[in-house]
């Protein structure tokens, strides 16, 4: 296999990378908050092998629930960064958007690094079908890709959905065995923890994550949540599967 290098501003190469590993990589280095969740979002445009990424500003605001000028001034990082490069410019008279793919820079083992993967729990065994919950709220279990999508679409506030995929790079493909805690979201995100701990609960409440185990300081765990559906979710407010405008009927 050929080995692809890239040239881009400052940085004197970087290699391309798939998906998962570009999420983690993401996770763990010192980027400004708004960079980061503007990565989060663009590498769920991504095919596995961390290319096709062409959503267009407009769009990546509409669904980032921000504005434009907030992704115009963070693209430019991410890719002065050598995180993406533009593999080919759009043309606005055809309607089509730059495209971009996932990379790494080659002097990543000299970049400031703030977290390390957390080790794994056994995983949580689980009914098939609709889970139940105290108090008879029902969920839905969710496949994290599918996951991805629908939390791109929901119209949530713009923090509750920055700390949603960042818990989903946690996720097993399944949804399940999420568990960094607080204070680690906190650091990875570069956030303050009263943010996550103001945000994580509204997640939960919206129905699109349920705590499956209760953490014990003691024993110095955190609690566990999965990835899920709430039952009324066709009835959220969303942005259409185009993603171009919020949608006026059921999905």
């Amino acid at each position: 296999m050929v080995s692809i290098e890239y040239t881009v501003g400052d940085v004197a190469s970087v290699v391309p990378v798939s998906r998962y590993e570009w999420e983690r990589l993401v996770r763990s280095i010192e980027i400004p908050s708004g960079v980061k969740y503007l990565a989060l979002t663009m590498a769920t445009y991504a095919d596995p092998d961390g290319t096709r990424i062409h959503p267009g500003v407009e769009r990546l605001a509409l669904v980032m629930c921000v504005g434009e000028r907030t992704v115009t001034r963070a693209l430019p990082q991410l890719v002065s960064l050598g995180l993406v490069v533009r593999v080919k410019q759009g043309n606005r008279y055809a309607n089509e958007f730059d495209a971009y793919r996932l990379t790494a820079p080659r002097d990543l083992s000299q970049w400031a690094h703030v977290d390390q993967d957390v080790p794994a729990r056994p995983l949580m065994e689980w009914k098939s079908g609709y889970m139940t919950f105290p108090g008879g709220v029902t969920r839905w279990p969710a496949d994290r890709h599918e996951w991805i999508r629908w939390i791109r679409r929901v119209q949530i506030p713009s923090g509750v959905k920055y700390v949603a995929l960042m818990l989903a790079t946690y996720g097993n493909s399944d949804g399940t065995r999420i568990h960094p805690g607080s204070k680690l979201l906190a650091l990875v995100m570069k956030v303050g923890v009263k943010i996550v701990d103001r945000d994580l609960p509204a997640l939960r409440d919206l129905g699109f994550v349920e705590l499956v185990k209760q953490g014990s300081r003691r024993g110095g765990e955190s609690n566990e949540y999965r990835l899920s559906y709430p039952p009324d979710l066709s009835e959220r407010s969303m942005l259409d599967p185009g993603e171009t405008k919020l949608c006026e009927c059921a999905v």
